[in-house]
């Protein structure tokens, strides 16, 4: 039995011999890299959400493969209209998103996209983190910042319309947010899915439609049955949202947190005149492709803003009697 007991204590002291110095040298395993899942409003490969990749890839170097965000894809995952519940019950940790599609369960969500403000200026005015107040109260989630700002919209067209007065009856596809603005100016608003827009405009369902500069028009081949953009550019704000659920953001170590907010806020300035110059690109494109630039004389440029950014503001106040006004008041030069 002694020599078993010896024998036993030898094989002990030369594993730990082995072992430790093993241990020392290769280090102690690395910690599980925490996952989260996300989900975008459109497929995830869309240009709207091109920044959105990027800080995915910063968050992961950031973090030294410590946070994952593995994005789970679009609607063809979970539907548009059900995304935002999704994130509320915790399905997905987080959603990319604009604001007119949180409208359904935030209804102040269609007011974001009247600031004018830049992406700083919202964020230095306290705008950000009264949306957090917000969102934390509506829909449990956190609100990080900006994804993809500036947005404006553009109004294309298969009638020629020269003047204010040229829209009048025409029927535009838009999303329901903007639908007093072109109530407001003579036009027709009609609702459809962005995947009807094209038979829509081939077969003159529609006249047209208002939608962001980055709706990959040459590349869905919209830009194939539009004739015209007509108009100025409107609505030069933001209401992209990249937004985490409020539970699993109180879960997640401070640290990463940090990783979190601050690849957005470091890049925001970035970001902003990397849209500028996309939109501007995606611009040409559309000529080249084609479609004619109708140019407004400033008088029907100005009345064309001015009436239909008004329309949307008593929408938003009446829609919102507390929110809205406290969001014009944070958003207002």
């Amino acid at each position: 039995m002694k020599r078993v007991l010896i024998l036993l204590g030898g094989i002990g002291l030369m594993t730990s011999l082995v072992v430790f110095p093993l241990m020392a040298a290769f280090g102690s395993p690395a910690p599980k890299p925490i996952v989260l899942k996300a989900v975008t409003g459109l497929p995830s490969d869309y240009i709207v959400f091109a920044k959105y990749r990027d800080w995915v890839e910063m968050v992961k170097q950031r973090s030294k493969g410590e946070l994952i965000i593995n994005t789970i894809g679009g609607p063809e995952a979970i539907p548009l209209m059900q995304q935002v519940e999704a994130l509320k019950s915790g399905i997905v940790d987080i959603n990319v998103t604009f604001g007119s599609w949180l409208a359904g369960a935030m209804p102040i969500g269609d007011a974001m996209a009247l600031s004018s403000l830049t992406v700083k200026e919202e964020r230095e005015r306290g705008l950000h983190d009264w949306y957090r107040k917000v969102m934390a109260k509506e829909i449990n989630a956190y609100y990080l910042g900006q994804y993809h700002a500036p947005q404006w919209m553009r109004l294309g067209t298969n009638k020629l319309a020269r003047t204010r007065g040229d829209l009048a009856r025409s029927k535009i596809r838009a999303i329901s947010f903007i639908f007093p603005g072109l109530k407001a100016v003579g036009a027709v608003p009609v609702a459809m899915p962005m995947t009807d827009v094209y038979t829509a405009m081939e077969r003159g369902v529609v006249d047209g439609w208002q939608m962001p500069y980055a709706s990959n028009l040459v590349e869905t081949g919209l830009a194939k049955v539009t004739k015209y953009v007509v108009g100025p550019r409107l609505l030069y704000g933001q209401n992209s949202s990249l937004i985490v659920n409020l539970d699993k953001w109180k879960s997640l170590p401070p640290e990463l947190q940090k990783v979190m907010l601050d690849t957005v806020v470091e890049n925001e300035e970035v970001w902003y005149q990397w849209w500028i110059d996309t939109g501007n690109k995606e611009e040409k494109k559309w000529q080249h492709a084609g479609i004619k630039f109708i140019e407004w004389s400033a008088a029907d440029n100005e009345w064309l803003q001015k009436t239909f950014t008004n329309a949307l503001w008593d929408w938003v106040i009446q829609k919102n009697p507390v929110y809205g006004p406290e969001f014009k008041a944070l958003v207002t030069k």
